[in-house]
């Protein structure tokens, strides 16, 4: 699975088509990695960190929307924090229960 490494951006203008009005843009890089896995030359296996990049070009009005998306999400991720607290907390006590009693 691919990791975040890091997020950088670019900002720049592009002309509209069939006019002189400059637009304003920005690239947003997603910098991400995975392992690669290799033999050395022992015959062993060694894992290294592959790089990779994705870029999206995107007006205000579609940052704006990406930064809405990733809002709700967060949202979504911090309501299965607290369910991950509560089923820790079963899980916990179900092996509490689960120890013979001397």
């Amino acid at each position: 699975m691919k990791q975040l490494a890091s997020v950088r951006a670019n900002l720049s203008f592009s002309v509209e088509n069939g006019t002189t009005e400059l637009r304003p843009l920005v690239e947003v890089v997603l910098l991400t990695y995975k392992p690669e896995y290799s033999f050395n030359t022992k015959s062993e296996i060694q894992q290294k960190r592959a790089l990779d990049e994705t870029r999206l070009c995107l007006t205000t009005d579609g940052l704006n929307q990406m930064i809405a998306n990733l809002q709700l999400t967060l949202a979504q991720l911090q309501q299965y924090e607290q369910m991950a607290i509560a089923l820790n907390q079963v899980v916990s006590a179900m092996k509490t229960d689960d120890k013979p009693k001397i």
